[in-house]
């Protein structure tokens, strides 16, 4: 992303990924992409993912090293499309604009 400002609810710039990339992302999750039937009790479920550092420097440069650095950033959930919209982060936020990195946590990379 390049400017988090929101114009007309949208963010003012962005580099969207390549289908391609989009692919070297791997996704694990509890529940399928489509839950049909709606499921309307509360129930708790799970999601993983991981990013290869090489897809992350073709859009934020390289990194070199990544054992001691910290990064900065928020996870988050949009239920946009649900019959109970709702949407989640990981950081608190100042208002509802996930890409604000004022609401940003720290990623912190050590070692195993």
């Amino acid at each position: 992303m390049t400017n988090p400002t929101r114009v007309n609810g949208r963010l003012q710039e962005f580099v969207p990924l390549t289908p391609d990339d989009d692919g070297q992302i791997r996704r694990f999750a509890s529940l399928p992409s489509v839950v049909e039937p709606e499921m309307v009790q509360p129930l708790v479920w799970c999601l993983e993912f991981s990013l290869p550092f090489a897809l992350l420097e073709k859009y934020a440069g390289l990194f070199g090293a990544v054992t001691g650095q910290i990064w900065r950033a928020n996870f988050y959930k949009c239920g946009n499309e649900t019959s109970h919209p709702h949407w989640l982060s990981w950081m608190p936020l100042a208002e509802r604009n996930f890409h604000d990195p004022s609401s940003f946590g720290q990623l912190v990379f050590n070692t195993l």
